[in-house]
Order: C-alpha cells, then sequence, then structure tokens
C-alpha cells in the first residue's frame, strides 16, 4: 500500500545518505520501487544516478534490465548493466550471450573481439568445451572480417590497420580459400600504400595458393554482422 511504499523510501534514503559508498546500489532499488508505483518519473531520477560497476548483486542488475528494458533513451546504461553482469556472474551463459550479442549489432567489432577473447582465455565459473571454443573463434575471425571489410572501403590510414588484422586472423585460415583470399587483400592493401617489396612477396605467395586451387572461389566467405551471438 502507499504507507508501507512511503516508508521503504524514506528507508532507502536514509541508507543512501549513511553509506555514500553504496549510492548506486540503493538508488537501483529506488528506481524499481518507484516503477512498481508507477511513478516513472521518480524512478528515472534514481535510475540516472546508477553507476553498475558500483552493484554488486546480480539479481538487482538483472531486474533494471527487466524493469527498464524499453527505455531507449538510457540504452547506454543498459548496455552497461549488461557488461557489468558478465564481472559479477560470469557463470551465467545467457549473460554473456546478451552482451555479445548487443555489441556484434552495434557493430563495435573491436570490442566484441575484446570480449570473445576474454572468454576464451578462460573464465573459471563457466566451462566450453572444444566445440563452443571452435565457434567462438569463428566469432572472432568473422568480426576482423567485416572490420578488414570497412577499411578496405576507407582512408589511407585505415588500410594501413587492414594488415595487423589480416596477421591475427592468418593462423585462423580455415581452408585454403579462405588463405587465398587473404593473400591476395594483403597484396592489393600493399600496393595501395606503396610498399612495393612486401607486395611482389604477397603476389608470389598469391601464385603459390593459386596453383592448389581447382576452383577459384567467387568470394570471401564473410558472414554479416551476427544478429545473436550464442553459445
Amino acid at each position: 500500500d502507499r504507507a508501507q511504499y512511503q516508508l521503504v523510501e524514506q528507508e532507502l534514503n536514509s541508507l543512501a545518505l549513511e553509506d555514500p559508498q553504496s549510492i548506486s546500489e540503493y538508488s537501483a532499488r529506488l528506481a524499481l520501487l518507484h516503477k512498481q508505483q508507477n511513478r516513472e518519473d521518480r524512478a528515472i531520477q534514481f535510475l540516472q544516478k546508477i553507476d553498475p560497476n558500483q552493484i554488486r548483486e546480480p539479481s538487482l542488475l538483472s531486474s533494471l534490465l527487466i524493469a527498464f528494458q524499453n527505455r531507449t533513451d538510457h540504452q547506454e546504461l543498459l548496455i552497461n548493466i549488461l557488461e557489468r553482469l558478465t564481472v559479477v556472474n560470469p557463470g551465467d551463459r545467457g549473460n554473456w550471450e546478451r552482451w555479445l550479442t548487443v555489441l556484434a549489432a552495434r557493430g563495435d567489432d573491436e570490442r566484441l573481439r575484446v570480449e570473445l577473447r576474454r572468454l576464451l582465455s578462460g573464465v573459471k565459473e563457466l566451462t566450453l568445451d572444444e566445440s563452443t571454443r571452435n565457434m567462438l573463434q569463428l566469432y572472432v575471425a568473422d568480426s576482423y572480417w567485416r572490420s578488414i571489410s570497412q577499411k578496405l572501403e576507407g582512408s589511407r590510414g585505415q588500410l594501413s590497420e587492414v594488415l595487423p588484422h589480416l596477421d591475427a586472423i592468418e593462423r585462423m585460415a580455415r581452408d585454403d580459400q579462405q588463405w587465398l583470399w587473404m593473400t591476395w587483400i594483403r597484396a592489393h592493401v600493399l600496393n595501395k600504400l606503396g610498399h612495393t617489396k612486401a607486395r611482389d612477396e604477397a603476389i608470389t605467395e598469391l601464385e603459390r595458393v593459386l596453383r592448389t586451387l581447382t576452383v577459384f572461389p567467387a568470394e570471401s566467405n564473410v558472414r554479416a554482422i551476427e544478429p545473436r551471438i550464442v553459445f
């Protein structure tokens, strides 16, 4: 009832004053309290005070996501909450899938690769079998290919960034056809940058790979941004 609601609000406000270190946690609880009472204006006031990195309780963070998932004007905060959930509850596979899917949907491939490597380096609370690890490696490789495709259409400075990306995925080549595309792109970029000696070496390698193929591939097997990342 309203009296109980006001009492809880007063207690949370008092606790927030007494313990400034936990202001984000109390603000989160107050935001949820006002949301439950359909006081959207008050809920948003407290939502804006929240720093997800100061909240340690997974259930509280999850409740915020559910309660405010339709607030498009606070998407950055909700995304930060998703990231925080992978830290405070790293054993929840669903948290990782939602977080990685958001990064993919936003086209933030550099960040996506960082987070995929964090998973691949080992999370104590989350066991990954060999097939899952292979799938995550594929996501990493696809992310590199998307970045390469974007940079090939960019400025000279962006072209130079293609080379380290190629270096990173050479060991991930799944077959000779992918190796062919990587070598062709390397020769193309080196030519555009005026690095003739390195270009000629890449062309020599390209010719060697071509001799091993019976059919020239029509296009590189590069997938579009994943609408959802699952593992």
